[in-house]
């Protein structure tokens, strides 16, 4: 028993090494990479990705990244307030736009609309499986459930600070939202076919 602390330590840095050493890309969009930065310039940044499977060099532009920190620990924030370029946050701001993104495409999950998605398409489906209009039921469904109000769950205990910003509930709903009609538009597309699929099945021959 004495061997599993040393053992868990041994796994722990197995598991740390190939991170470290890298630098880190955070994307406006709360995307984050990691690999390492080979250019970067006032229009473009190359780095080349921490992946097994994609080791070619990457190109993406500046406008695209907030900001890179480096393996040494130090941080370029690219970013910048530029209404010009329609940046109309400030750093700060923008700051906490991003973590409102990363905790809502991490912790958001709409279960109710994917269950209510496959009901609707199965309903719909099943009625009007013999019309046109039928292919137009996932659609109907996405715009009702993009429409309807988002709810912020503090899942990952952030401070109330954080959470009262308006830039960070804009850009939690903004992911939310866009992660919401994507299941809509799925499980209802999937309802709809099953729906069109028993219909057949059980009309009289």
């Amino acid at each position: 028993m004495r061997f599993l602390p040393i053992i868990s330590v041994f796994i722990y840095v197995l598991i740390a090494l190939p991170a470290m050493g890298q630098d880190t890309l955070t994307f406006l969009n709360g995307k984050v990479i990691t690999g390492t930065v080979t250019n970067t310039d006032s229009l473009y940044i190359t780095y080349k990705p921490n992946s097994k499977w994609f080791k070619k060099a990457k190109t993406v532009s500046s406008e695209s990244i907030f900001d890179i920190k480096h393996q040494d620990g130090s941080i370029d924030t690219i970013y910048y307030l530029s209404p010009e370029l329609e940046q109309f946050l400030s750093v700060d701001e923008m700051h906490l736009y991003i973590l409102g993104e990363q905790d809502a495409a991490a912790y958001y999950q709409p279960k109710l609309t994917a269950i209510l998605g496959v009901a609707f398409g199965a309903g719909m489906g099943y009625l009007l499986r013999d019309g046109f209009y039928v292919a137009g039921v996932p659609l109907v469904y996405t715009i009702g459930a993009g429409i309807s109000k988002i709810k912020i769950k503090n899942v990952n205990m952030r401070p109330t600070s954080v959470l009262s910003t308006i830039a960070y509930q804009e850009g939690f709903i903004r992911k939310a939202r866009a992660k919401k009609a994507f299941i809509a538009l799925g499980s209802s597309f999937i309802g709809t076919g099953l729906g069109i699929i028993i219909g057949n099945a059980s009309a009289p021959q």
